[in-house]
């Protein structure tokens, strides 16, 4: 009877013991729609959810903040009335979005397996981003410019956005302890 109660405690303790090491394959889509996978372990992954939750919060404040700039930008174009220079779009928060992450149902034991899975995931998106692009260049029709100068102006607010978003966070602690000290 003791010999079973000491391989039970045993194999509970090498059952806990091997879930704190195993990893955890994470998708993260950014501000750009872009998708990446990360294989992290259970200490990364709660360091990932902490960035995640504190970029959330200053989402919507960072993104009124860098469309403010973009109108100020827009307001100095058409003030200076060059009409040589290239015309700033609008800015297109609509298609700004804030960083989502999920975590895949499964965890795997050894980085190899999770890193093989990550790969696999990384050659499924790419395959169906390929695809995505030959439609669109079968449905194109002239308007090809267009669509290159949106996603130029997407991609320079979505950078925008994430400078902003690290301003604000690397402020916001600072920031209670200056209050207090008042």
């Amino acid at each position: 009877m003791r010999q079973a109660c000491w391989l039970a405690a045993m194999v509970v303790g090498m059952a806990v013991a091997a879930r704190a090491e195993s990893f955890s394959v994470v998708q993260v889509t950014d501000m750009n729609r872009d998708v990446t996978f990360q294989v992290v372990t259970s200490a990364e992954l709660k360091d990932l959810k902490k960035q995640m939750d504190a970029e959330d919060k200053f989402f919507q404040k960072a993104k009124d903040l860098v469309a403010k700039d973009w109108a100020a930008r827009i307001a100095a174009e058409r003030k200076a009335n060059d009409k040589n220079a290239p015309k700033t779009p609008a800015f297109p928060g609509s298609q700004l979005r804030e960083r989502v992450m999920s975590v895949m149902p499964r965890s795997y034991m050894k980085k190899d397996d999770a890193d093989k899975a990550v790969q696999a995931l990384e050659e499924r998106a790419a395959r169906s981003s390929e695809l995505k692009q030959e439609l669109e260049k079968k449905n194109a029709k002239g308007g090809k410019t267009t669509n290159h100068e949106k996603e130029l102006a997407v991609s320079e607010a979505a950078s925008l956005l994430k400078a902003k978003i690290e301003e604000l966070t690397k402020a916001a602690p600072a920031a209670p302890a200056a209050g207090g000290a008042q």
